[in-house]
């Protein structure tokens, strides 16, 4: 049981290393099992992360154009680190699910099914 631990902290590691190198300014891990939603049952933990926003533009708004365009970098950006980290999961033999953070909770086919 000790080596599992051993093991999963450094998968946990590896993961935050890759998230730092693309550029997420926070990771988090969670145990999502307890949840009691039908999505759990199958993937049980959730990673998160987070990029920052451009404080230049933040510090110009409101100004939608400028908005828009930082916006979709960073969500360009996301799916590089989606991309680095799913195929990190995959190495390891790991099945995931992916819900971009551009989706809102009416657009899920069944809310409570995914997690946003």
């Amino acid at each position: 049981m000790e080596e599992i631990k051993s093991i999963s902290k450094l998968r946990t590691e590896r993961i935050r290393e890759i998230l730092k190198e693309k550029h997420a300014c926070c990771t988090g891990f969670a145990d999502i099992s307890r949840l009691d939603l039908p999505i759990t049952l199958k993937y049980p933990f959730a990673i998160c992360f987070a990029l920052q926003y451009d404080d230049e533009i933040v510090n110009r708004l409101p100004n939608d154009e400028l908005f828009i365009k930082m916006s979709s970098s960073l969500t360009e950006k996301a799916s590089h680190v989606y991309q680095a980290i799913q195929e990190l999961l995959e190495s390891w033999g790991y099945h995931y699910s992916r819900v971009p953070s551009t989706t809102k909770i009416d657009e899920l086919p069944d809310p409570g099914e995914e997690l946003p």
